[in-house]
């Protein structure tokens, strides 16, 4: 099985989404990765989901693109709901843990309240060395209490040839998939 079909299988199981998802993407080939979050996106919307994405201006004109291209509406491109992984994560140059998880409380909160699911792709960046890596660690075990309380399908990804060895250890701990 390809990646591409074991993103789909696990964010569409049935079990998963009945009770949220915490997956760890890492990835090499830009090419995929563009494909699964569109095959994430796109399965989302068919569900009536929410999305949040988390990306850079660039890869997010990409996605655009490809969605519009396999025939996704306006309508159903105004459920997918964009920031800049600097807008999202960022307080000027540090990352904000707090500022990330008041923008994921805030923003969708209310469709949560309306009974909306809610799947979520970001792209996370990696700060400097030291303590902003312990902050990736603990914004990721704040993430997974969200999710699993509200039953969100969450895929975090990672490049995987910047990602520190003992980050990628510690990211597999707090993921469930």
């Amino acid at each position: 099985m390809n990646e591409f079909q074991t993103i789909s299988h696990l964010t569409n199981d049935p079990s998963f989404v009945k009770k949220g998802s915490h997956i760890l993407y890492m990835y090499n080939e830009l090419d995929k990765y563009i494909e699964n979050t569109v095959q994430f996106i796109y399965e989302g919307l068919k569900q009536g989901s929410i999305i949040l994405l988390i990306e850079s201006v660039e890869i997010f004109r990409r996605i655009k693109d490809r969605l519009l291209m396999i025939g996704v509406e306006d309508d159903d491109s105004n459920k997918v709901k964009f920031f800049t992984t600097d807008e999202f994560y960022f307080n000027g140059e540090e990352f904000d843990v707090k500022k990330a998880g008041s923008i994921l409380i805030e923003k969708f909160q209310p469709y949560l309240d309306k009974g909306y699911a809610i799947r979520t792709w970001g792209k996370v960046p990696l700060p400097d060395q030291g303590s902003g890596l312990k902050q990736i660690i603990t914004y990721e075990c704040e993430c997974e209490d969200f999710i699993f309380n509200k039953n969100i399908t969450s895929v975090c990804s990672y490049h995987d040839l910047s990602t520190p060895a003992c980050l990628q250890n510690e990211l597999l701990k707090t993921h469930t998939h």
